[in-house]
């Protein structure tokens, strides 16, 4: 597969590293590498130093330049993070926040230096997803979406006022969650094994949500479901099914996916709720476009 294959990309560029030997006929890499233990603490150390800079989002973001030279280097330091697999979990946290910075209210270089940032942040992570063993990946997959939620509790329209500000700030916000979507359904893509698990675990906790808002009925349970998190969670869903569709990927999971938009619809069948049902009908549509069946 393409994600064995990068691992193993990976792990051959860490045994090209300075003072990396491996034995003769030895392949695994729980063997450790002759040489290894010279440069282990120099290398522990350089990726602390690195792990810390970009940790301190706070005193980056006022460079964005320092960030993006930093996370434009990374790639050549992605073998280094496969001995310590603890080091790149705390890696991927720095990442992911820079994956999902906002551009709003940036205008100019600014803005484009941010944008530079969020897509080079992205490439870090795929590398990392690619090269550091299991866990790892599940981390990064899990990660990612639960990121992409927490961006998308406002719709993109919800800017308030109007006029050309809150247009603009509509068309930044669709445009992030947009980008970000699209990062998503690639990375689903590296092993999917890993990414029906995760499918599968995500998709059940939104029927768990609608199954609570038919049974409770409350205020509070129906906001949980009719909301643009929950939405923007179908949609996400849904994007990553159709690109994914044939019977030895991610098939088995539209069904369901199909039964909770469904129920979305039905939860509150009123003119004021009308605009999420088109939406929802959009995405069954998607679906059935891209796997040919019809639930």
């Amino acid at each position: 597969s393409d994600a064995q294959t990068a691992r193993a990309t990976a792990f051959q560029r860490y045994k090209q590293l300075p003072g990396i030997h491996m034995g003769k006929g030895k392949q695994s890499s729980s063997t450790e590498p002759k040489g290894w233990k010279t440069i282990r603490p120099l290398a522990l150390a350089s990726l602390h130093g690195l792990v810390s800079l970009l940790g301190r989002r706070n005193a980056t973001k006022g460079d964005p330049k320092l960030a993006l030279a930093l996370l434009t280097r990374f790639r050549s330091l992605v073998p280094y993070f496969i001995p310590f697999p603890r080091m790149a979990k705390t890696m991927l946290k720095s990442l992911l926040a820079y994956w999902s910075r906002s551009t709003e209210h940036l205008e100019g270089p600014q803005k484009r230096e941010v944008q530079q940032i969020r897509l080079s942040a992205y490439t870090a992570i795929w590398d990392l997803s690619t090269a550091v063993p299991a866990p790892f990946l599940d981390l990064a997959l899990k990660g990612s979406y639960l990121t992409y939620v927490r961006r998308s509790r406002s719709a993109p329209a919800s800017g308030g006022g109007a006029g050309a500000e809150a247009i603009s700030t509509a068309v930044e916000k669709a445009a992030a969650q947009a980008f970000m979507a699209s990062c998503i359904v690639e990375m689903y893509g590296i092993d999917l094994g890993s990414s029906y698990q995760c499918a599968f675990l995500y998709i059940r906790q939104l029927a768990l949500h609608l199954r609570t808002a038919y049974a409770k009925k409350t205020k509070e349970s129906f906001a949980m479901v009719l909301s643009w998190q929950f939405l923007s969670s179908l949609r996400l869903w849904t994007l990553v099914l159709s690109a994914y569709p044939g019977p030895e990927e991610l098939q088995p999971l539209i069904y369901p996916l199909t039964q909770v938009i469904q129920g979305s619809m039905k939860l509150l069948p009123t003119s004021k709720f009308l605009p999420l049902r088109l939406h929802c009908i959009r995405l069954l549509q998607q679906l059935a476009a891209a796997s040919g069946l019809f639930c």
